[in-house]
């Protein structure tokens, strides 16, 4: 990979200054021309981010770059931390291994010195959230590795080289409002739970090569997360079983879980893969579940007890690359399917081992979805289905909204709508450049579904027994239009009944 070039645009000088100097950081990355295509495309967003004006001041006042766990049953994070630290990145990180930033120094004395920079902590990600002091290891000190000068400018890009690994941590430190700000290991930690955001972490191609051996017994490739509203356990026997894996062509804002491992079982030797919506995963992950590959498509043989890698072309765009130790399945499966099985019900793959799917122009193509609200019942849940899916097949985009109440009629609709009344499930089919997704709602009105999406189409359906007699359908159906229209404000809409 070429060397970065540096920012010669019209900018105050002192940012200028400090932009130049995170790409200076850059260019110092260890194996540069061996970094993966993957980490190459994150290194260059990274670039591209802190080439615009004001880039650096965009993550103040959020966690981000910084990611929460609960720890040691910490979970609050001070509004200083999020002011504080602006950017962080870690290049060649340790597969199975989280990073935490501990405390950032200005001026602090110790022996008569002051201090200032930075120090870091290293943990095993499968005990950071139950044991994390049995795995800790000081990788930087903010008086040793991770001091600095004096800083001259509020905003500061520290930038540390640890056995291979490099660290760049951009700070604000006249955000800070005393001398030392302790994050964590304190009596009353201003973020305990802080780890380095996995996504800001970017592997080498010469680790990717050595993964297989690598993983063996770790988390890694996979991530164990809050799901459903609990952190669950992770066994051993998935942690050697798993050894490597990939997300080729994954689906922004989305995570891919591998729920079940046949060893036999179903006379497979398949797994399942499922998708869900990252947004929705820790608190309601079934709302979103949709499975891509199944157990049984396509067969595999026998491996025999075998290390072999599987490429499984999911039910859309996405293509998994997995890694197994089939020697290591004690029985015919492993099933990480519900929240009482004892092998990771929250464990996703890494996202750092996901290849987002890019449009082949290298452009984005924006194209605007038909986009169709049905007020309904069955029917039009059944016949909208697989919508999605058949409308991602054709690579044609659309989003059906379906408002369900079980056998209502154009009568019952208008009662909900006049009252304003939450008592629809609500599903949301979706397709969107060959990627289907589905979700479902509980506890919806319809006004709540029309502002939702600006829909093209509004259906309103009735019940079976009296769609035949066409006075049933009076007034409740010129009610509903109008009521839509005005919902509308004045938007040219389709109607239709059925």
């Amino acid at each position: 990979m070429a060397k970065i070039p540096y920012v010669t645009t019209s900018l105050d000088d002192g940012d200028m200054n400090t932009i130049n100097r995170t790409i200076d950081v850059v260019n110092k990355v260890p194996d540069l021309d061996k970094i993966s295509d993957d980490a190459v495309g994150k290194i260059n967003t990274y670039v591209n981010n802190i080439e615009t004006v004001g880039t650096l001041l965009a993550n103040k006042g959020v966690i981000y770059p910084l990611k929460n766990e609960k720890r040691w049953n910490h979970a609050s994070f001070d509004d200083e931390v999020k002011n504080v630290v602006l950017d962080a990145k870690v290049f060649n990180p340790t597969p199975g291994k989280v990073y935490s930033i501990r405390e950032v120094l200005n001026g602090a004395v110790a022996g008569g010195v002051p201090g200032y920079g930075i120090s870091i902590d290293e943990y095993d990600e499968d005990t950071f959230y139950t044991n994390n002091e049995q795995s800790r290891k000081s990788i930087i000190s903010s008086r040793l590795a991770g001091s600095i000068p004096k800083p001259t400018e509020s905003i500061q890009t520290i930038e540390v080289t640890v056995e291979n690994t490099r660290f760049v941590v951009t700070v604000d430190f006249s955000a800070m409002s005393i001398s030392a700000l302790y994050i964590t290991g304190v009596a009353s930690p201003k973020a305990e739970g802080n780890i380095i955001h996995p996504n800001n972490y970017v592997y080498s191609m010469t680790k990717q090569l050595e993964l297989p051996d690598r993983n063996k017994g770790i988390i890694y490739p996979l991530h164990n997360v809050k799901r459903d509203n609990e952190m669950h356990p992770v066994s051993n026997e998935i942690k050697n079983v798993v050894l490597d894996a990939k997300v080729i062509g994954a689906e922004e804002r989305k995570v891919y879980a591998i729920s079940y491992i046949a060893n036999g079982a179903f006379d497979s030797y398949g797994f399942y893969i499922d998708e869900f919506d990252e947004a929705a995963f820790s608190t309601d992950s079934s709302i979103s579940k949709r499975r891509l590959v199944d157990i049984l498509a396509p067969p595999f043989e026998n491996p025999g007890g075998e290390v072999i890698t599987r490429v499984v072309q999911g039910n859309n765009a996405v293509k998994f690359v997995i890694t197994l130790d089939y020697s290591e399945i004690t029985g015919t499966y492993l099933n990480n399917q519900n929240a009482g099985n004892i092998h990771g019900y929250g464990l996703i793959i890494d996202k750092s081992n996901y290849i987002y799917r890019i449009q082949s122009s290298g452009e984005d193509i924006v194209r605007e979805p038909l986009k169709v609200l049905m007020v309904g019942n069955s029917y039009a849940r059944n016949v909208t289905n697989y919508i999605h899916d058949i409308a991602a097949s054709a690579n044609v985009d659309c989003i059906f909204g379906v408002l369900y109440r079980a056998g209502e009629s154009l009568q019952g609709h208008w009662d909900q709508a006049s009252n304003d009344l939450s008592s629809y499930t609500y599903y949301k089919r979706i397709s969107n450049s060959a990627f289907p997704s589905n979700t479902i709602t509980n506890n919806f009105s319809i006004s709540t579904a029309f502002s939702d999406e600006d829909w093209d189409i509004v259906t309103y359906q009735q019940s079976p027994s009296p769609a035949r007699d066409y006075s049933s359908y009076q007034p409740y159906l010129n009610n509903l239009i109008n009521y839509i229209e005005g919902l509308a404000g004045g938007k040219n809409l389709n109607t239709l009944s059925t």
